[in-house]
């Protein structure tokens, strides 16, 4: 009986306890505190973005800026290979690259396993993980390999005939295109490519075949957005700091002048400003990036 007693009387104070606590810990709506969301760009700022000379058409190596954050990290391994800090990379300062070391010493083993597996009669089809453990699999593929990677095709696949295409007697002069002995920026965008078809797991290329629907070589807008509504968002819209100079700010025409922007910049803040003096409202950028 006293058993009882004290199981329902702490009940009750359990129940009262737990009443005050939620009578405390209500808030209003005026203590709520809003969350702020990123701000994400739309089709058009990011067709404007990647349409550098403004001709209404994506090309190829406008296409490859589409990865911000993938080009950012690929343009900060190129300043940190800029040892001498001249904007080109030499010979010197290439074989010195961390990345570049790496990259000759996985294309040489590339080339050994292709060789290897050449004079055996294979294709170049098992994995790489496979091949360090020097695992054999039954190729699915007794013909010529196609020049373009299918999407189906293993990933590891386009990574190796990517290795394949690098590994040649000297890795510099695939990039140095016209053999000054330094790569500019043109031939940095074919290195920033290569890459990015690695990360893609499918050739820009192909990309464009795809959803160049009148065959005119570019994007047109409609084409963009097309591409942009079917691939993955993380891949579309990574976040970038922006210029805390443009960010959010009302810039008139004098104080346009004053700051160090590109051509592209300007030009699309003025794109911007035009439509928003048409509407009748003050301009602002909005999620205005940084541009590599």
């Amino acid at each position: 009986m006293h058993a009882l007693l004290i199981v329902g009387a702490s009940f009750f104070v359990l129940a009262n306890a737990a009443a005050i606590i939620t009578a405390d810990s209500s808030l209003t709506s005026d203590q709520l505190i809003p969350i702020e969301r990123e701000r994400s760009e739309t089709p058009e700022q990011v067709f404007l973005r990647l349409d550098r000379n403004e001709d209404n058409h994506i090309t190829f190596s406008e296409f490859l800026r589409t990865d911000k954050e993938y080009v950012a990290r690929k343009m900060k391994e190129y300043l940190e290979a800029d040892i001498n800090g001249d904007n080109v990379i030499d010979f010197e300062e290439f074989i010195q690259s961390e990345k570049a070391v790496k990259t000759l010493e996985k294309a040489k083993k590339a080339k050994e396993i292709a060789a290897q597996r050449e004079a055996e009669g294979e294709d170049y089809e098992d994995e790489e993980e496979e091949s360090e453990e020097n695992q054999s699999q039954e190729p699915e593929q007794t013909g010529s390999q196609e020049e373009d990677v299918e999407v189906t095709e293993s990933p590891l696949d386009a990574a190796k005939m990517l290795a394949l295409k690098r590994s040649s007697q000297d890795h510099f002069k695939i990039y140095d295109q016209d053999r000054d002995g330094l790569l500019n920026e043109t031939e940095m965008v074919e290195m920033v490519q290569d890459y990015l078809e690695s990360v893609l797991l499918v050739k820009p290329k192909k990309l464009l075949n795809i959803y160049d629907r009148n065959n005119n070589g570019g994007l047109e807008p409609r084409e963009m957005w097309q591409l942009e509504k079917d691939m993955p968002i993380e891949l579309i819209e990574p976040y970038l700091e922006t210029d805390g100079r443009l960010h959010d700010e009302v810039l008139t025409d004098d104080e346009l002048d004053e700051l160090d922007l590109s051509d592209a910049e300007k030009n699309y803040i003025i794109f911007r400003k035009n439509r928003r003096k048409s509407e009748n409202d003050e301009f602002y950028v909005e999620g205005m990036e940084e541009y590599i």
